[in-house]
C-alpha cells in the first residue's frame, strides 16, 4: 500500500531512515513496524589499512565501507587503529565528498548489524544545515541516492525539533499543540542549539518561512570564547 506524507510517497513495507551527518557524528534513526533503533558514528573517516590484531580486525569489518572502489574505515576504527581524532573536513559542500558517502554507508551498515530490516530500498530523510537548506534541499538527496539505493528527501535542521514538539511517539500530530483555541494554526520560532551550529526558523501558522532558515555558531565556539 502506498502512503503519502507531506508530499513524500512511500510504501508501508519501506523502512524509514533519518541521517544527520554532523561535524562530530553521523546520527541515524531507523523506524520499521513501530520499532525505532538509533546509531551514532563519530564523523571520522580514514583510508583502509591492514590490522594485525584479529579481534580489532573483526570489529573493524563492521565499520569498513567501499566508496568508488576504495575501502574506508569509519567511526571508532580510524581513531583506535591510527590514533586519528580528526573529524572529516566539513564545509558547505562536504556532502559531495567521499567521506560523506562513506559515513552514509557506514550508518546503513550499522543499522543492518542491529537487525533493522528492509534496508535495500528505504525511505531516507537527510538533514541539511539551516543556512544552506535552500541550496541543498535538492542537491543533498541527489548525491545521497547515488550512495544509498532508496527514496531520499531532505529537511532542515530545526524542523526536527519542530516535529518532535507536535508529534507523539506514534508520529500522530497533537492538535492541541498545532492549533489555537480559535481553530487557527499556531506560529513558532524554532531554535535548535547544537555543538557546532545553532539553527533557527520561523513557522507562521503552520508554514515554514523560506527566508527565515538561518544558522550561527554553536555551543563549542561559545564555550571556547568563555574559556
Amino acid at each position: 500500500m502506498e502512503v503519502v506524507l507531506k508530499g513524500i510517497s512511500y510504501t508501508e513495507d519501506q523502512t524509514i531512515v533519518a541521517l544527520d551527518a554532523g561535524c562530530s557524528a553521523m546520527k541515524a534513526i531507523a523506524y520499521d513496524g513501530g520499532i525505532k533503533k538509533e546509531a551514532v558514528i563519530p564523523s571520522i573517516v580514514a583510508p583502509w589499512g591492514l590490522i594485525s590484531d584479529d579481534a580489532q580486525a573483526e570489529k573493524a569489518e563492521t565499520e569498513t565501507v567501499e566508496v568508488c572502489g576504495k575501502n574506508y574505515f569509519c567511526g571508532d576504527t580510524p581513531w583506535i587503529v591510527s590514533g586519528s581524532s580528526m573529524t572529516t573536513d566539513l564545509d558547505d559542500n562536504w556532502h559531495t565528498t567521499k567521506e560523506y558517502s562513506a559515513l552514509c554507508l557506514a550508518a546503513i551498515k550499522k543499522l543492518v548489524h542491529m537487525g533493522v530490516p528492509s534496508l535495500t530500498n528505504p525511505l531516507v530523510i537527510v538533514v541539511t544545515s539551516a543556512g544552506q537548506f535552500q541550496v541543498h534541499r535538492s542537491k543533498r538527496p541527489e548525491v545521497t541516492v547515488q550512495t544509498i539505493n532508496g527514496t531520499v528527501r531532505a529537511i532542515s535542521h530545526p524542523m526536527g525539533a519542530y516535529f518532535s514538539y507536535f508529534l507523539d511517539d506514534r508520529g500522530v500530530p497533537s492538535r492541541e499543540r498545532l492549533y489555537r483555541t480559535n481553530g487557527k494554526k499556531r506560529s513558532f520560532g524554532i531554535i535548535e542549539i547544537g555543538h557546532c551550529t545553532t539553527a533557527f526558523v520561523l513557522i507562521r501558522e503552520g508554514a515554514p518561512i523560506d527566508n527565515s532558515f538561518r544558522s550561527c555558531e554553536g555551543m563549542s565556539l561559545a564555550s571556547d570564547r568563555l574559556m
